[in-house]
């Protein structure tokens, strides 16, 4: 038979040369094989396949993962393999057994790790790395020794080859065998084999010598032909592969262009997420479709992010995503803080509990107890307790006074989990005892609810996982012939016995694939073979592409060349190699990286690319992105700060946006918040406040005001400050069911009880208001108005008042109100004024606006009597801050306003001003965005 091995020109897609091959061979599809690097290449190689065929295949080839045809390919095994935790157990047994010749391997620090086996995890998956990488390449101990290259190396393999054997022979025992040894010498399985014509591999990067080896023996029997999408200088592995299998194959010269390019520098991770949407919308008014579009992380901790900010429908994540975000683990870290708490006089603090009856598995379980009442009603009991009596803390006599035994037996079983009470128990018997939980607290769900989280694709695939996870835990040394208790958490870390659980399945992903995603979130490696019309890869900083460099195990550069094992400048060559053959088969790419100290230096792999970029491209890195700005603004001069520079795209999304007073008075105090909320979208990060937060004190009073107002007679409203409190107070509190952040958290339940008693200062002010003739005559206004700059402003206005001609535009503060009156004249100029909620609502209500009713027409400044505060939070009466409003006329003021306003649209859309950062950190103290800007300021500041 014959062996060949084709490399394709990057701007032709491999998959598409295979399918003409294969269609056109001769051979029979149903006695092709074709292997691929990765399932993800195969779901695409089958819609490729229908395409060329330009009709429905009914027999097509055989298509499997290299994994999979290797493992077919060879005679089946005596013995199974053991799974990675059993695989480290089995090895911690071994080292065990050679103790006390451990010393000049690992220095004397083995004492740390042999006896904790959450300890020994690391220095393990090290040692097995070793064995796996030394036995796949055929390279024996001895070989080893030949090349010994400095004085102690000798003992050093001495005590690797003693492990191994240990190893080899604990595995026999157990009836295992190293996967690795079973790929370096079984025999070709004939049988499977032959009932192939014709076997194709879309080989992807290197082959390993065993793999080599199969190949050779495979192209002896049945004609084999290997596509690699490749330009340019071979790697030294490539040239060993084309010596073992087809000397005769040639290596093609670069001739595919790279494709348009656009690189831009953000000053952190999540900013990047912006851009990757913007990126995204560019693509498709360009015309390309979303499954020619990838994504391409270099690690998964940004794909979480970018679904957050851009939605998780659109995606199909290769990669998974991370077990931490399935509910399981939400519930198993709660019980691990409710778990840790002792359970003496102090007895449970109000968070931990809260959290666990409000989560939402406790309190979907169905009514299987005495009482016959859910436990919903059981912790509301329990919750209202912690209100009533504002306790931190809660007994368990608690639950008896409460008469909720369904609850105290809920958190019995959770503590059955794991108890500081406990005597030492082993990662085992603690993944034991949380799969048990598990399988019965679903058992206890509600019908309803079981099928709710059946039907969530996540959730399932989560909890598949976990569950995996557990059972092979469980299953570690099946006989128990070696150690009956399992691997041993030491008493030292008896405390942290179920974080050492939790902290395994932190490290776990989950099948995340979303059929209704198209745009391909993808990995590097999970590329290979892959093409993409537009390709966006974020963080490309060294560190991330290429990965941080890991020492080469156990063995010196110098050494694993002479012994012809891959360096980790192989390993990086390789990464570049994927790269190219990932941009150059693109029509565009957009790149991006971080610069900031924690990021270090941009990626060298993009260094490259801006070296070798033809002219035309958009690359605004470096300098370029951080230069000083010194065109002259309207308002005044461009800051000498740097800054995030404005786009083309971003100009156009800026002219599109509407802009209310509380964003300009973002952008005012810091351009870069502006940028991150407005221009990123990115939504404020979810705060558990210590003290109920005044905006959301300020969201049910508005609410529940704005309603009484608009449907209440009056005459019944305003007959006495008493009638006035009772019905505002029956308003807001209707508002106030509808939010667990004062329903559930008993610390917000009393604040909030606390305010409310004392709005009774409001219906008094109210009351005098209405006898001395004011009414209110719009509540809740919505206003928008196309302003000269181009731009559309628009505004919610609480309140107006109206006295005859005269009117008063009010604002609601829950929270503070300036505490000076200099915080509020205009007169002081841009660095200090940026109040601007009331005289912008009077700008709104000037000009021709969308308002409904009598405010529809413009609205005369000289009418208005004043722009007031409302203060709820402390004297409860209005207070009018604008006296230079009151002081000068109102339409000379208005007509500086409008010029002020005016100049900051101006700045805000002009490419000259950078998006940068504020000046002053007083403005970062409140900030959302703190985890992304600023942060260590911040602290020092706080």
């Amino acid at each position: 038979m014959s062996a060949s091995i084709h490399f394709v020109p990057y701007r032709e897609p491999v998959l598409s040369r295979i399918c003409r091959v294969s269609l056109s061979s001769g051979t029979a599809l149903e006695k092709t094989a074709i292997v691929f690097a990765s399932s993800r290449a195969i779901t695409f190689f089958r819609k490729t396949l229908m395409d060329t065929a330009k009709r429905e295949v009914i027999a097509g080839p055989y298509l499997y993962t290299l994994e999979d045809f290797l493992t077919r390919s060879l005679k089946p095994p005596a013995y199974a393999f053991p799974a990675d935790l059993q695989r480290r157990v089995l090895l911690n047994h071994a080292l065990k057994k050679c103790r006390q010749k451990l010393a000049p391997l690992f220095k004397g620090t083995e004492d740390s790790f042999l006896d904790d086996y959450l300890s020994f995890s690391s220095i393990g998956d090290r040692l097995l790395r070793f064995y796996d990488e030394v036995s796949v390449e055929r390279i024996s101990f001895d070989d080893i020794k030949k090349h010994a290259m400095y004085t102690d190396f000798e003992k050093h393999v001495t005590v690797l080859q003693s492990i191994w054997e240990n190893y080899r022979q604990i595995l026999h025992d157990n009836g295992f065998e190293a996967r690795s040894v079973f790929k370096a010498e079984a025999e070709p399985e004939t049988d499977f084999l032959s009932q192939f014509a014709h076997i194709i591999f879309a080989a992807s990067g290197i082959f390993n010598r065993s793999e080599l080896t199969l190949l050779k023996d495979i192209s002896e029997a049945v004609r084999l032909d290997i596509f690699m999408s490749h330009e340019g200088p071979l790697l030294p592995q490539h040239k060993e592969m084309i010596n073992t299998i087809s000397p005769n194959a040639k290596s093609l010269p670069i001739s595919s262009p790279l494709p348009r390019i656009s690189v831009r520098e953000f000053p952190d991770a999540v900013t990047q997420a912006g851009f990757i949407g913007s990126a995204i919308q560019q693509c498709r008014k360009e015309g390309i479709p979303d499954e020619s579009i990838a994504i391409v992380l270099p690690d998964e901790s940004l794909a979480g992010t970018i679904t957050a900010i851009l939605g998780r429908k659109y995606f199909n994540i290769a990669m998974g995503l991370p077990v931490v975000t399935s509910p399981y683990f939400s519930l198993l870290k709660i019980i691990q803080q409710l778990c840790s708490e002792e359970k003496n006089h102090a007895g449970y603090s109000h968070q931990s509990l809260t959290a666990f009856v409000t989560h939402p598995f406790i309190k979907n379980i169905k009514n299987t107890f005495d009482n016959g009442k859910s436990l919903g009603i059981e912790a509301k009991k329990i919750l209202d307790k912690i209100r009533r009596n504002y306790r931190l803390r809660l007994p368990l006599t608690a639950f008896e006074d409460c008469q909720a035994p369904g609850l105290l037996v809920e958190i019995e079983k959770a503590e059955d989990i794991f108890s500081k009470q406990k005597s030492s128990q082993t990662l085992k018997t603690i993944a034991s005892s949380v799969l048990n939980y598990i399988t019965e607290l679903e058992q206890r769900l509600s019908n309803d609810f079981r099928r709710k989280l059946h039907l969530d694709r996540d959730v399932r695939n989560s909890r598949e996982k976990i569950l995996e996870v557990l059972t092979e835990i469980i299953l570690i040394n099946p006989g128990e012939p070696i150690n009956t208790s399992g691997p041993h958490i030491s008493a030292h870390s008896l405390q942290a016995s179920l974080s050492g659980l939790l902290s395994i399945l932190e490290g776990q992903t989950y099948n995340a694939v979303n059929r209704e995603g198209v745009i391909s979130m993808i990995g590097l490696l999970e590329t290979r073979n892959l093409q993409f019309d537009a390709v966006i890869i974020p963080d490309m900083n060294e560190g991330f592409l290429p990965a941080s460099s890991r020492k080469d195990l156990f063995l010196n550069t110098s050494l694993r060349k002479s012994l012809g094992l891959p360096t980790q400048e192989d390993r990086e060559a390789l990464f570049g190699l994927y790269l190219n053959q990932l941009l150059r088969g693109a029509k565009q790419a957009y790149l991006s990286y971080v610069r900031s100290d924690e990021r270090g230096v941009r990626s060298r792999f993009l260094e490259e690319i801006l070296l070798t970029a033809p002219p035309g491209h958009d690359i605004q890195a470096g300098c370029e992105a951080f230069r000083k700005y010194i065109v002259p603004g309207q308002f005044r001069p461009p800051p000498k700060t740097e800054g995030i520079k404005k786009d083309k795209e971003t100009v156009i999304r800026l002219k599109e946006l509407n802009y209310s007073a509380s964003s300009i008075e973002t952008y005012l105090r810091c351009p870069y918040r502006f940028y991150l909320s407005r221009i990123c979208q990115l939504e404020e990060p979810v705060r558990i406040e210590k003290e109920l937060p005044a905006k959301l004190k300020g969201e049910i009073f508005h609410k529940a005001v704005s309603l009484v107002y608009r449907n209440e007679n009056p005459a019944i409203l305003f007959r006495d400050a008493e009638t006035h409190n009772r019905i505002i107070s029956d308003a807001i509190d209707r508002q106030s069911k509808l939010f667990d952040q004062v329903q559930h958290v008993p610390s917000n339940q009393f604040a909030f009880n606390n305010w409310k008693s004392r709005l009774k200062k409001f219906s008094e002010n109210e009351m005098l208001l209405y006898r001395d003739g004011w009414r209110t005559t719009a509540v809740e206004l919505k206003v928008e108005v196309d302003h000269k700059s181009g731009l559309r402003l628009k505004g919610y206005i609480d309140r107006i008042d109206r006295r005859g001609d005269e009117i008063r535009i009010i604002d609601y503060k829950t929270g503070a109100i300036p505490k000076t009156k200099k915080e509020c004249r205009l007169s002081e100029g841009r660095g200090i004024f940026t109040r601007i909620q009331l005289p912008f609502y009077l700008l709104l209500l000037s000009g021709k606006n969308s308002a409904e009713g009598e405010f529809k027409s413009r609205v005369v400044p000289e009418k208005v009597d004043g722009l007031y505060f409302y203060d709820l939070k402390e004297k409860f009466r209005m207070e009018n801050m604008y006296d230079d409003f009151s002081e000068t006329g109102r339409s000379k003021y208005m007509a500086l306003f409008d010029r002020f306003i005016s100049g900051i649209l101006a700045e805000i859309k002009d490419p000259a001003y950078p998006f940068h950062h504020t000046k002053d950190i007083k403005n970062c103290k409140y900030c959302p965005f703190d985890l992304t800007c600023r942060i260590e300021e911040k602290k020092a500041f706080s």
